[in-house]
């Protein structure tokens, strides 16, 4: 498939990756992509309709083919497929969001003590994995590139975890994002991104510095104030072309 990556922090780690990313290449990567980007920037919203017929007139492909890139989609956790009723963009509940918050902090707070408690020379190394990741956030941040930004900003924890050398639990946590990328579309008020200051230079100092508490606690603030932005307002259709 498709580097599906923004960060060119975790372009280095692409051989550690390989079960994050879907086997897919040419149109069907295109559709994954193209679908999973217009998730992330908020033009497709949990709970459309992807209907097949629009799909195959967009891409000039025949339905076997978006059935199979729904499928995979559906088992990464972006697509629900009831059985006879279509494809609809994944809608997480209310309870789903809250926990999805939480097991994201544990999953980052994690993250970065283990990288905190590491030896001196392999901190400095994280450091200087994580000073590209934020050059890249800096670069989007000064363009007013906020949809990128954004999916940097979710990146950013995947690098944790790939740094960490927890393949399981950077699954998990990818796994997590992806939910919570749609959680946050639905139920989201406003948005958190921002220019300026990134969490993850916080991060990444007290890392440095072998601060495994301070560390983590970087994540708390952020994440208290994502659980106080999400409310449960009705969501507008949006039509798929």
């Amino acid at each position: 498939m498709a580097w599906r990556y923004l960060s060119p922090a975790l372009a280095a780690y692409n051989d550690r990756m390989l079960s994050l990313n879907v086997p897919l290449v040419g149109v069907e990567a295109q559709i994954y992509n193209d679908l999973w980007n217009a998730v992330i920037n908020r033009k497709l919203k949990p709970g459309v309709k992807l209907e097949e017929a629009v799909l195959c007139e967009l891409y000039g492909i025949s339905r076997t083919v978006v059935r199979k890139v729904l499928v995979i989609m559906e088992q990464a956790g972006i697509v629900h497929l009831p059985v006879n009723r279509g494809a609809y963009i994944a809608k997480p509940t209310a309870g789903e969001a809250e926990n999805l918050v939480e097991g994201m902090h544990l999953l980052l707070t994690h993250f970065a003590r283990e990288l905190a408690n590491a030896p001196d020379q392999r901190r400095a190394e994280v450091h200087k994995v994580l000073s590209v990741h934020l050059q890249a956030e800096q670069q989007a941040s000064q363009q007013a590139e906020f949809n990128t930004l954004r999916r940097l900003r979710l990146e950013a924890g995947t690098l944790l975890g790939v740094l960490a050398g927890n393949r399981l639990l950077t699954e998990s946590y990818e796994r997590f994002a992806t939910r919570l990328t749609l959680a946050l579309a639905l139920y989201q008020r406003g948005s958190l991104i921002t220019e300026g200051h990134s969490l993850m230079e916080s991060t990444a100092k007290h890392i440095l510095a072998g601060e495994p508490d301070e560390a983590a606690a970087t994540f708390d603030t952020a994440f208290d104030m994502l659980r106080r932005s999400l409310d449960f307002g009705v969501n507008e259709d949006v039509d798929l072309k």
